[in-house]
């Protein structure tokens, strides 16, 4: 028996293979004499290396360097004797497995040995729910030389990204969206008409999140900044999950600047605002300078993509006098903005009309309009009497904001989400309304819901949280503070009794003198969870496709 070590083995290759070279000798008895030179042992025609058995008159003609079978070693770890669907097996879990032999990978065998690391063994072959799910989990081991293997046949790894199973008309499916798919370096092999490389590794790298459209706004209302920054990510990390129209025009922003003092591009929002093209296809931020801006404006539909910024800490005012008697109701509006993805932050919207005394037609007077889809208000303010902010139509956002008003000071047909914002009543002789929702039909897709807001102000009579104004009016208040300053009765059917069974008007866990269920209108709903999911989060205005950050 040869009793070799990794010198021998190293000096045996070095003369080998010089010895083949000069003399082009293969013959199995020379190598044998050369090996008794060492006197390492002795040595003959059928001795054996590791057990492994050569006879001379077979392996004359294959004891070149590179053998054509040449012997391969296993370390076999385990030899389970399952045959039949029986109830066993090994489970080996978070063990280590090591050993010698690092010179052995080197050999450059022509069919050399290959180990394959077998992780899993899944033994599902029935339409039975099992299976084995593994989720950032990470997978590594040695064997970067074992790559570099010129094989003729060079093994071939698979990595199977999905596997995704509906047979039916469900409605499941996988979607991946700005991922990366990469593979391992080419593995040059001398014959190329087989395999031209080996995927070594296929990495599924993903670089995108979405907003949550299903996520639901969190009782407490410390959590509420919290939740909306989870669910409202940067544009940064959301590319090609949101429209791709607003993706676009939020890749080329421009900002054009106002001031009073002639400091900025413009002295006039007016003039800023004609500056914009139609078919603006471009995010344009008009930065504010402070002051009062006493102008009536309107952003038209052709002009999308328009920001009003101001600063936190010195809000300018867009202010205007206009009344329904002048314009119309809607139209008397300080601000009207008809287009799509607009945008405010800290900006107070203002209608300067004097207050309406009840004794003329027409005093309605309105400081903002909003008619375009997907529009967003950040700590904005809302400054007026009668019908204060026109929540025409279209999804809204309105976010830490400030809303005042006498009747009907929240109206439309919009369907938009109130955050964190506080509604404050003015008392009127008369009586209040907040909100009036002009829902006619089933069909329509609208509503008001509020969400950890806060209702107060003065009013010896009491302030209504809606009135059915039209036929089918959607008004819900969640997780809301409401003053004495509420009603007890909470909701009118504007004196039209038929509406108490089309109406929704409901609240779910408000709180607060002014929360009052046992005494509200017993057309009014207390909602259980269920009924209130739908309210409370963000897919109530399809947030996740278009709802952004304001600029800082």
């Amino acid at each position: 028996m040869i009793r070799s070590n990794k010198n021998t083995i190293q000096l045996f290759d070095l003369w080998y293979e010089r010895k083949e070279k000069s003399t082009g000798e293969n013959d199995l008895s020379a190598v044998i004499d050369y090996w008794k030179r060492f006197k390492r042992s002795e040595v003959n025609e059928t001795s054996t290396f590791g057990n492994l058995k050569h006879d001379a008159c077979t392996a004359h003609s294959r004891c070149k360097r590179n053998w054509e079978r040449p012997p391969v070693v296993f370390a076999v770890i385990t030899a389970q004797a399952r045959h039949k669907e029986d109830d066993n097996g090994f489970s080996i879990v978070h063990c280590k497995v090591n050993g010698t032999g690092k010179d052995l990978r080197k050999r450059n065998w022509e069919r050399p040995p290959v180990v394959f690391a077998v992780i899993t063994a899944q033994a599902r072959h029935k339409e039975d729910d099992n299976g084995f799910s593994f989720v950032h989990c990470k997978v590594n081991g040695t064997g970067k030389d074992l790559r570099k293997r010129n094989w003729e046949r060079p093994p071939v790894v698979f990595a199977v990204i999905t596997a995704q199973a509906r047979h039916k008309e469900d409605d499941t499916g996988f979607s991946i969206v700005h991922c990366k798919v990469t593979d391992g370096p080419i593995i040059s092999t001398p014959n190329e008409t087989a395999v031209q490389c080996a995927i070594t590794a296929i990495l599924l790298v993903s670089t995108t999140v979405s907003s949550d459209d299903k996520s639901p706004i969190p009782a407490d209302p410390s959590s509420l900044n919290t939740w909306f920054q989870d669910n409202v990510k940067p544009l940064a990390d959301r590319k090609g999950t949101i429209d791709p129209a607003l993706e676009a025009a939020e890749a080329k922003p421009r900002t054009i600047k106002v001031r009073q003092d002639g400091s900025g591009e413009f002295k006039t929002l007016k003039a800023a605002i004609n500056s914009i093209p139609t078919g603006n296809r471009e995010r344009v931020i008009v930065d504010i300078g402070p002051g009062e801006y006493i102008e009536k404006l309107k952003i038209e539909r052709g002009k999308p993509f328009v920001t009003f910024l101001g600063s936190p800490g010195n809000k300018p005012a867009l202010s205007f006098d206009g009344t329904a008697k002048e314009y119309g109701t809607v139209y008397s509006a300080t601000l009207e903005a008809e287009a799509d993805y607009f945008v405010a932050a800290d900006v107070i919207f203002k209608n300067s009309a004097p207050r309406p005394n009840g004794q003329l037609k027409g005093e309605q007077a309105v400081a903002l309009r909003i008619a375009g889809d997907k529009s967003a208000f950040y700590n904005c303010r809302f400054i007026g009497f009668q019908d204060t902010l026109c929540d025409d139509k279209g999804r809204h956002l309105f976010k830490d904001c400030y809303i005042e008003g006498t009747v009907d000071y929240i109206f439309g047909s919009g369907k938009s989400l109130y955050l964190g914002t506080e509604l404050h009543v003015i008392g009127d002789e008369n009586g209040n309304f907040i909100t009036a929702h002009a829902r006619n039909s089933e069909a329509e897709d609208t509503g008001f819901s509020f969400v950890h807001c806060k209702v107060d102000g003065t009013g010896a009579k009491g302030a209504y949280l809606g009135r059915a104004w039209q036929a089918r009016p959607r008004v819900v208040f969640s997780y809301t503070s409401m003053s004495s300053v509420v009603n007890p009765e909470g909701w009118s059917n504007n004196f039209h009794p038929e509406r108490d069974q089309t109406a929704l008007f409901a609240e779910y866990k408000c709180e607060g003198e002014g929360a009052n269920p046992a005494g509200r209108a017993k057309s009014s709903k207390q909602l259980t969870p269920d009924q209130a999911a739908p309210f409370i989060s963000l897919g109530f205005i399809e947030g996740s496709k278009w709802l952004l950050h304001p600029p800082s």
